[in-house]
């Protein structure tokens, strides 16, 4: 879930109208995506971005949780939706990650490549 939906989310459920609202805790979902759709995503804006995914030992205890998490009850009483979609949270994830690289002096003159994720191995990153 991208950070603005979350904020926008709490926002609008404590702006709800009191007799709209059917119970006391609401589920909200926004996108749901694979390691392989995170890839393409990154690719688009990282021409030449690759990766090697391994799933971490505890992607079994993950694929026993349910499929997805209801957030009916959300859309029909305050009308949640999600904004964002995965383009947009890897924008976000870019820019923030240039922003630090300048900040703290590293990669300030190369180009922004990818750090190993939990779970993974980067096995080659973008080029110039």
């Amino acid at each position: 879930m991208h950070m603005n939906d979350c904020l926008e989310a709490t926002h609008a459920l404590m702006s709800a109208p009191r007799e709209s609202l059917t119970r006391t805790t609401y589920n909200v979902t926004a996108i749901s995506f694979t390691p392989a759709q995170l890839a393409e995503a990154i690719e688009k804006q990282l021409p030449g971005f690759a990766i090697s995914y391994s799933p971490d030992f505890r992607d079994a205890i993950a694929r026993t949780w349910p499929a997805s998490i209801d957030d009916t009850a959300a859309r029909r009483d305050w009308g949640w939706r999600h904004k964002h979609g995965i383009d947009d949270l890897v924008t976000q994830m870019l820019e923030d990650l240039s922003a630090q690289y300048q900040k703290n002096g590293s990669a300030a003159q190369q180009p922004l490549q990818a750090a190993p994720l939990q779970g993974s191995t980067v096995a080659a990153a973008a080029a110039a």
